[in-house]
């Protein structure tokens, strides 16, 4: 899709936010850790919609997505595992994977909003992805 800022992230090989490339899908960081271990899953092929996309290609995306979250609950512990799937934002189908913890800025509510954002050094979201990529190689 022309001028769609997914569509060159799911690119960047060496994103320091970069997690894994799946076979549907790249899974990254999202730049704000409010929570921490917060990931984006984005579809490699771009639909603006969910019921756009072919059911088997859909289906993938969906296995993966329970992949990444399979990666966050063994790593980080969450309380609770929140899934979104907006496109308010960015239109090109992702999903987003925010771990929940008691205590956290909006804990027993939606995430949003956020009074202001958290963000990590570029070391922490190299480590923090090496940790979640492992964990989806090994389940």
């Amino acid at each position: 899709m022309q001028d769609c800022s997914f569509c060159t992230l799911i690119t960047e090989t060496d994103h320091p936010a970069r997690i894994v490339s799946l076979e549907h899908s790249v899974a990254l960081l999202h730049v704000d850790q409010t929570y921490p271990g917060w990931c984006t899953v984005i579809s490699k092929q771009h639909y603006d919609h969910l019921h756009e996309m072919p059911d088997a290609l859909a289906a993938g995306l969906l296995a993966e997505v329970r992949r990444v979250a399979a990666a966050q609950w063994k790593v980080l512990t969450p309380d609770r595992l929140n899934y979104a799937c907006l496109g308010n934002m960015v239109a090109h189908v992702h999903w987003h994977l925010i771990p929940r913890y008691e205590g956290d800025p909006n804990w027993g509510d939606a995430p949003w909003p956020i009074a202001a954002e958290t963000h990590l050094d570029r070391a922490e979201y190299v480590a923090l992805a090496a940790k979640l990529a492992e964990a989806i190689a090994n389940p």
